[in-house]
C-alpha cells in the first residue's frame, strides 16, 4: 500500500506484535502530522494494551520521549507492560 502525504512533516510510530502461538503477526501504525508528545506516545501504548492479550514488551531506543513523565505513569499502573 502507498501513502502519499503533501505534508512538510509527517511523524510515524509503529509496533510489530508476535504470536508464537497463533503463528501470527500485527503491524500497529500511527500518523500523524505534528512531533509524538509523550501523551501522545501514552494513547499508543494504551490501544496496545487494550488489542494485545498477554505480556507487552516494548524495545525502543533512548529517545527523551519514552521517559517522558505520562509513559512512565503508564508504565507503573500496568504489570503487562514492559520496557526494554
Amino acid at each position: 500500500m502507498v501513502y502519499n502525504f503533501k505534508h512538510r512533516k509527517v511523524s510515524a510510530i509503529t509496533a510489530l506484535a508476535i504470536s508464537p502461538k497463533r503463528r501470527r503477526i500485527a503491524l500497529y501504525l500511527r500518523f500523524q502530522r505534528r512531533s509524538f508528545k509523550g501523551p501522545d506516545i501514552q494513547r499508543f501504548l494504551r490501544a496496545l494494551l487494550e488489542q494485545i492479550a498477554g505480556p507487552l514488551v516494548v524495545v525502543w531506543d533512548g529517545a527523551s520521549i519514552h521517559r517522558d513523565k505520562t509513559v512512565k505513569a503508564l508504565v507503573r499502573q500496568h504489570p503487562r507492560l514492559h520496557l526494554e
